[in-house]
């Protein structure tokens, strides 16, 4: 979090005034943020960033520095429209409310009246400027003005809710971007989301592309544990100013699902809401077992999207309890492409499967290029087929029987399920999404082009030879 330029003027310690007026102080986090998020282009005296975007862990201290945003833009300039919302109507007022009462009760409070009705929450400031509570629509925008537009809690927000806001945020600050105080800004304020949070992950890769936008993204990084709690202390903003171990602990007692505290305390996106495979499903379908000597089996490998990682993965054909079904096993996974080749070639010369899967389009172009043995894969079109056999044999519905495809345990085979989510493709087919999975999913894919192969063996086939994995 650098600013461009820490000679220019900025406009954050007037909001880190306001916050000790409402008697709570900035801590360093919120500070340098307001310094960043308020800089000022010499050029024009405006502010630098359009739109400003701050992922940071809950009790984090989000509140008060929506609270002081808000503040200082009122009583800069007089007559300012400054909006406020979050994920729903009822939560932006409720939020709203509960963020004035520090006002109220500090020094500021004669220079504003409080409003609560429910179609009018809003500070309004005696020098004319307003500071609201809207629906998160874009027509509880329409015809207003908006010099200031704050949103919470967007992780929340699908793909449509947040592009039809931003098409009433827009409008609104149309004439402000021209004016000769400040100018226009959005800031979007949230901890990361899950799977679903397609609007927030796309907001947050336009302000780290845009010139005139900024993201400011605390949180664990993907290279540590974001499970530990010394690792979520070293890298948590207000730990050691608000909050303490003793905190974290009873956090994570108080919220059964690990993913959500991962998600709330270390800024770390997580799988979807509705997982593809429910954690309980994925346990009844992991065995210990190792796969037999002698089953038939084919080798699937594929890489994950941003091609910095790979799996190789064996799908055997074995009878268990007199029925046919069949065995995924993790054979290994890692960084790298090169090495996943030269596995897989090296289980072909081996061991004879009866054949490779691999996709030889997208990110496993390349591993495909590196394979010296022969391979194949479901045509683009066998691939919405091949997805929904996979999640059934899994996953079977009610009254289906037990799962005809088993797992053997794999840290990261059960890492990639947990993050995995489909996209729907022509025709209403479904098909796992690499780009808004959370995480690598090379181990479902490397599963999946396994099992069609397996299922849908090539005419003839070399004899099977022993196939233990152990080891």
């Amino acid at each position: 979090m650098t600013p461009r330029d820490y000679t220019r003027k900025t406009h954050g310690p007037g909001e880190a005034r306001i916050a000790a007026a409402l008697g709570r102080p900035f801590m360093p986090w919120q500070a340098a943020a307001a310094d960043l998020a308020g800089e000022v282009d010499p050029a024009t005296g405006r502010l630098f960033y359009k739109l400003v975007v701050i992922t940071v862990q809950r009790q984090a201290g989000k509140t008060i520095g929506n609270l002081a945003k808000g503040v200082y833009r009122s009583l800069m300039v007089p007559n300012s429209r400054i909006w406020y919302t979050a994920q729903t109507g009822l939560d932006a007022r409720a939020n709203f409310l509960e963020m004035a009462r520090p006002a109220q009760q500090s020094p500021l409070a004669p220079i504003f009246d409080l409003k609560r009705a429910s179609a009018n929450t809003a500070m309004e400031f005696h020098n004319g400027s307003e500071f609201r509570a809207h629906p998160p629509t874009a027509g509880s925008l329409h015809g207003k003005q908006g010099d200031l537009n704050l949103v919470d809690e967007s992780w929340e927000y699908t793909k449509a809710q947040g592009d039809a806001l931003m098409s009433g945020i827009s409008p609104a600050q149309t004439t402000r971007h021209r004016a000769p105080w400040l100018g226009a800004q959005t800031v979007i304020l949230s901890t990361r989301g899950t799977a679903d949070s397609e609007w927030l992950d796309g907001m947050i890769d336009k302000a780290r592309e845009e010139p005139d936008a900024c993201l400011i993204d605390f949180g664990v990084p993907d290279d540590e544990d974001p499970t530990d709690f010394a690792t979520i202390a070293r890298y948590h903003p207000a730990f050691g100013h608000t909050m303490g171990m003793e905190a974290l602990h009873a956090a994570r007692t108080q919220m059964t699902n690990e993913a959500e505290f991962v998600r709330g305390y270390a800024n770390r996106a997580t799988g979807s809401k509705d997982p593809l495979v429910s954690e309980a499903a994925l346990d009844t379908a992991t065995i210990p077992d190792a796969i037999p000597e002698g089953a038939r089996f084919a080798v699937g490998a594929a890489t994950s999207f941003d091609r910095s990682f790979s799996a190789v993965v064996v799908v055997a054909q074995i009878t268990r309890d007199d029925n046919t079904v069949y065995v995924a096993e993790v054979v290994d996974s890692g960084p790298g492409v090169t090495w996943a080749a030269n596995t897989v070639d090296a289980i072909t010369r081996a061991r004879r499967p009866i054949g490779v899967g691999v996709n030889p389009d997208g990110p496993s172009g390349r591993l495909a290029d590196a394979l010296t043995v022969a391979h194949a894969a479901p045509t683009p079109r066998e691939w919405s087929t091949a997805t929904d056999d996979m999640l059934a044999r899994i996953a079977p519905k009610r009254g289906e029987g037990p799962p005809t495809l088993l797992l053997r345990h794999d840290d990261g085979m059960r890492r990639a399920w947990r993050g995995a989510v489909l996209r729907t493709v022509a025709e209403g087919g479904r098909q796992l999404s690499r780009k808004h999975s959370v995480g690598s999913i090379a181990e479902i894919e490397a599963l999946l082009a396994a099992l069609w192969i397996v299922t849908h063996p090539p005419d003839s086939e070399p004899e099977p030879m022993l196939v233990t994995m152990e080891g």
